[in-house]
């Protein structure tokens, strides 16, 4: 199976929804799905990522399907901080505090226990990471995936070829830090925020049952390249 991420387009984030240029991206968004044509597509349960989501659907023929858990205000709880250098909210990855605790060498000898550690202990931190783990994890067996208790994932049974899933540059790093297998103090800290509309691609290919997820390309704007539109990257 083949999982396509998307960031949604440029929001308005009240009321939620997407500006006049987010709705363009979400336009040309269709055009790569045109092709890679996802055979079911999920999305968050705001209406940024559902309107993003939407001409996809409306050219395939496909009903979405919307969680609750992928909303980024719910992620926002666990995974948001006040941050003293700027006196405002801010994401834990960005946070100086949290970078310094991510980065210290006894929170990456934990490994995937990261959150076992003391500096997190009166953070919504390691209570969020584990619910979301959790939510994460009875939807990919719906799609035939259980999560082993080693590393990967063993397929138990038939699965989409490929799935298109339309969420948020917040949602985006701890969805992919966990389905990869990569502990979040470790991904967060070398990896940039998805760009709006930016694609994500993970194989889930099993070999003799078990699936390593691989990401195939990462955060690709090719159809704002192609139209001549601003990725929001800055080079």
């Amino acid at each position: 199976m083949r999982l396509y991420y998307v960031r949604h387009g440029a929001p308005i984030y009240d009321p939620d929804g997407l500006t006049e240029y987010g709705k363009q991206q979400a336009e040309h968004i269709r055009d790569v799905f045109r092709r890679y044509r996802p055979d079911r597509i999920f999305t968050s349960a705001s209406r940024r990522a559902q309107m993003t989501a939407q001409p996809t659907c409306e050219m395939l023929g496909i009903e979405p399907q919307s969680f609750d858990w992928a909303h980024e205000s719910v992620i926002g709880q666990s995974f948001g901080t006040f941050d003293d250098d700027i006196q405002g909210w801010t994401w834990v990855w960005n946070s100086r505090k949290y970078k310094e605790m991510f980065a210290d060498p006894e929170v990456v000898a934990l490994w995937d226990k990261w959150y076992t550690h003391p500096y997190f202990e009166n953070t919504p931190l390691p209570s969020g990471f584990l619910a979301f783990k959790k939510e994460q994890d009875a939807w990919l067996e719906t799609l035939g995936y259980r999560r082993r208790e080693t590393f990967g994932f063993e397929e138990t049974g038939p699965h989409p070829g490929r799935i298109a899933f339309f969420a948020h540059g917040g949602c985006g790093m701890v969805f992919l830090s966990t389905l990869l297998g990569i502990p979040f103090p470790v991904y967060v800290l070398r990896v940039i925020e998805h760009v709006t509309t930016g694609i994500s691609v993970i194989d889930l290919s099993a070999e003799n049952g078990i699936v390593y997820p691989r990401l195939v390309a990462f955060n690709m704007t090719p159809h704002l390249f192609s139209h001549n539109l601003d990725n929001d990257y800055k080079f």
